[in-house]
């Protein structure tokens, strides 16, 4: 029974690490967009997680890894065949470039991970989801994926580029 006991720990220690590490993920993925506002908001639905998550972002925030002036993190470039042409776009997780795809002289645009992100948890999987996903979509509206790869330990897709307003 004490082994059981034990075992039932170290699960929740595991648990709770992981918990923690998806919460500072949440926390980087949205500070762009709303700043200290998504640390409070997750401390918030979060209170028993709410000072080790602190603790996390303001050491983050002192590496300057997170907030206004952080150094934006090195993309290798060229991207295996791809040739990066400027920024066109950014979310939670991603970064879109305008790129070209040099073998065949054509214009993609290139999403890739934000490299800070690469950090945490399960970051790789959820972008494999999402490359899956599109792959399995079939539409006249949505754009098609000619490449998928990973450069440098950063993992990246080739779409079609439709030049016109962003999305």
């Amino acid at each position: 029974m004490g082994e059981s006991k034990s075992g039932d720990g170290a699960a929740a220690a595991s648990s709770d690490a992981e918990l923690l590490r998806e919460l500072v993920a949440a926390c980087v993925e949205r500070w762009e967009a709303e700043g200290p506002t998504a640390l409070e908001q997750l401390c918030r639905e979060r209170p028993l997680q709410a000072s080790a998550l602190r603790r996390r972002i303001e050491r983050l925030r002192e590496l300057g890894r997170l907030g206004a002036g952080a150094p934006a993190p090195v993309v290798p470039s060229p991207l295996g065949d791809f040739r990066l042409l400027e920024r066109i776009g950014e979310g939670g997780m991603g970064v879109v470039h305008l790129a070209e795809q040099v073998s065949l002289q054509r214009r993609v645009a290139l999403k890739l991970i934000r490299p800070e992100l690469l950090h945490f948890g399960r970051t790789r999987e959820r972008f494999q989801r999402e490359i899956s996903a599109i792959a399995r979509l079939h539409h006249p509206s949505i754009v098609t994926i000619h490449a998928v790869g990973e450069t440098g330990g950063l993992p990246w897709y080739a779409m079609e580029w439709l030049a016109g307003a962003t999305l």
